[in-house]
């Protein structure tokens, strides 16, 4: 069974991480990319936060996207580039390399 990883500050994060097939990591960053191993990481986002109103609705807040989504599908190591801040203010992007068991 796959876990959902929630990464809050990639500054925070070690140079590398270990992770099983099916986890998911949620990554709070405006944007990022699979620099190598694509087939092993598959990539969704980047998103921004929406909500379903009484009626029906899907409203999403206007600004800058914040949740990057990989999901871990064959064992092997990739690359990701993670890029937060918002755009016109301070950037910080970190490489991380990704281990799948």
């Amino acid at each position: 069974m796959g876990r959902k990883i929630e990464v809050d500050d990639i500054t925070a994060l070690p140079d590398s991480i270990a992770v099983g097939r099916a986890d998911v990591l949620i990554f709070n960053v405006s944007g990022g990319r699979v620099t190598e191993g694509s087939d092993l990481l598959e990539m969704i986002g980047p998103l921004m936060p929406g909500v379903i109103a009484v009626n029906g609705q899907i409203l999403s807040p206007a600004g800058a996207p914040n949740t990057l989504i990989f999901v871990a599908r064959l064992a092997g190591e990739a690359t990701i580039e993670l890029v937060a801040g918002q755009a016109f203010y301070t950037t910080c992007t970190r490489t991380i390399k990704v281990i799948v068991e």
